[in-house]
């Protein structure tokens, strides 16, 4: 299950190259070593309004500054593998999921949310989610009354 309805071709991996199959050099290596972006940089937009077209870009090379407001916060990537990184609290709807040095990685290319059970079974009761143990999968979520 890709989370994906339509056909597709595929996947634009943007990991590091210890990930990726027979050790290749991922696209955006090669797009710096090559001097084709200006900065060792990507973001993506995701546009807010599900109806919209287009509902969100891949920014190669830099940041699109029409895309948000206030500053940009990085961190330190803990692991180079995924986009790993440490937050300092996670907290939804009131609730603590997570309360210190919680692991998290940015990774676009899935649509699933992996973490300790304890952690992701908090996660689905504060956004309602509903769990379906014969597919391992949330099949619904609902909006959360509080």
């Amino acid at each position: 299950m890709s989370g994906f309805n339509g056909a597709m071709d595929g996947l634009l991996g943007l990991a590091y190259q210890n990930l990726a199959v027979g050790h290749e050099a991922p696209v955006f290596y090669n797009m710096w070593a090559q001097c084709l972006i200006p900065f060792p940089v990507f973001s993506f937009y995701f546009n807010p309004n599900s109806t919209v077209v287009p509902g969100g870009e891949l920014i190669l090379g830099g940041v699109d500054t029409s895309k948000y407001s206030g500053s940009i916060t990085y961190v330190h990537v803990t692991v180079q593998g995924y986009w790993q990184f440490l937050l300092d609290s996670v907290t939804v709807c009131g609730t603590s999921i997570c309360s210190s040095n919680c692991n998290a990685i940015a990774d676009t290319g899935i649509t699933l949310i992996l973490g300790p059970a304890n952690q992701i079974a908090a996660l689905n009761a504060a956004l309602g989610a509903v769990y379906d143990p014969t597919t391992g999968f949330v099949s619904e979520i609902y909006a959360s009354s509080t």
